[in-house]
């Protein structure tokens, strides 16, 4: 044991010196080769710098020889043993500190391999049961749409006249009929039988009872079960408090009180009726106001010199001669629409086409007494 120790020490302190030889003759050479050179401070600097260095590397040297003979004379077993005692026990430590830690890393590992699975194993079972809902969907869709396109004829005229609660299994599936549902009433489903025997599926928010009938004999109980009440999700529980509500102020709409009071939601009707008649009545004055006012500007862009009653008889013979014209036709047009159309036409009717010596005021009494309504007789 001792001279494996001594061994190894003097293995290091030879290695050690011969190091430091080596070291000294480079920078020895390096600064014989600076001395050749121009002076300078950097290389006064490096010199010193060498000089410094292998005086201590000297003396580094001089204590490992004196090391190597006591080595060699056995003054420094006690002090190598306790030293390899200190390394072994440091190796030691190490070494339980890296088995401790692969430990952990392999129980980490493990953890992680177990979690892992779990999380492959559950993605591929809900895989497996997403593929299997599929399955079930498409297969439970073509028979609804196989048993929808096979509905008897007389099946299909009973559900456009029964209610929403009302209706038949018809191969499995439920089919309901057309009208509103009925208030208050349970949700009934005929199921016809072989043997003549009509099976009645009757729900209500309790309970829920089938009876079973034959021919025209009356309906026999055959089972009641209790509804266990289910917890539906929150949208579910909106909806249903929105459709109480709706049916509750149907409820009192149709049972409300005849004291000639009304509700908001009838004053509000007749507020807007009120608004609309307003509205069409300001609308209509102000069409005849801009009537006259277009008559008026018509009138005083006339010829100023031109006596103004020869200018109102003819206008009036020509308005009453088109009105005369659009009776025979059977229009009923405005004023405004008549003379747009006439001008489109490029007819001119008036004066022109009567007799010029007939009096004016004749001539329209006589075209008024003339005219009635269609349909209207004196």
């Amino acid at each position: 044991m001792n001279q494996q120790i001594r061994r190894y020490e003097y293995n290091r302190i030879t290695d050690e010196i011969r190091n430091i030889d080596i070291i000294i003759k480079k920078t020895e050479a390096s600064a014989s080769r600076l001395r050749y050179q121009t002076g300078s401070d950097f290389i006064v600097a490096q010199l010193s710098k060498i000089k410094k260095a292998n005086t201590d590397r000297r003396k580094r040297k001089d204590e490992l020889s004196k090391r190597l003979e006591q080595l060699h004379s056995g003054l420094l077993d006690n002090e190598l043993i306790i030293e390899a005692e200190r390394q072994m026990v440091e190796a030691g430590e190490k070494s339980r500190a890296t088995r401790q830690k692969k430990k952990e890393l392999a129980a980490d590992k493990e953890a992680k391999s177990v979690i892992s699975k779990a999380y492959y194993q559950a993605g591929r079972r809900e895989d497996r049961q997403n593929r299997y809902m599929k399955k079930n969907i498409d297969r439970s869709y073509r028979h609804f749409s196989r048993a929808c396109s096979s509905i008897p004829d007389y099946m299909r005229r009973n559900l456009s006249e029964m209610p929403n609660n009302k209706g038949y299994f018809w191969k499995s599936v439920a089919c309901y009929g057309d009208l509103p549902a009925e208030p208050g009433r349970p949700t009934v489903l005929f199921d016809r039988k072989r043997g003549g025997i009509m099976v009645i599926h009757e729900w209500t928010k309790g309970e829920c009872k089938t009876y079973e009938k034959k021919g025209k004999d009356r309906k026999v109980l055959v089972s009641c079960t209790k509804r266990q009440p289910k917890n539906p999700p929150p949208i579910c529980m909106e909806m249903l408090k929105r459709e109480e509500e709706e049916a509750k102020r149907l409820s009192n709409r149709s049972h409300r009180r005849s004291s000639g009071r009304k509700s908001g939601m009838w004053r509000q009707r007749d507020n807007r009726q009120r608004d609309s008649r307003q509205r069409d009545s300001r609308q209509r004055d102000s069409r005849q106001r801009d009537s006259r006012q277009r008559d008026s500007r018509q009138r005083d862009n006339r010829n100023p010199n031109q006596d103004w009653v020869t200018v109102n008889k003819r206008d009036s013979r020509q308005r009453d001669s088109r009105q005369r014209d659009n009776r025979q036709r059977g229009e009923t047009k405005g004023r405004d629409s008549r003379q747009r159309d006439n001008r489109q036409r490029g007819e001119t009717k008036g004066r022109d086409s009567r007799n010029p010596n007939q009096d004016w005021v004749t001539v329209n009494k006589r075209a008024k007494s003339r005219w009635r309504p269609e349909g209207k007789t004196r």
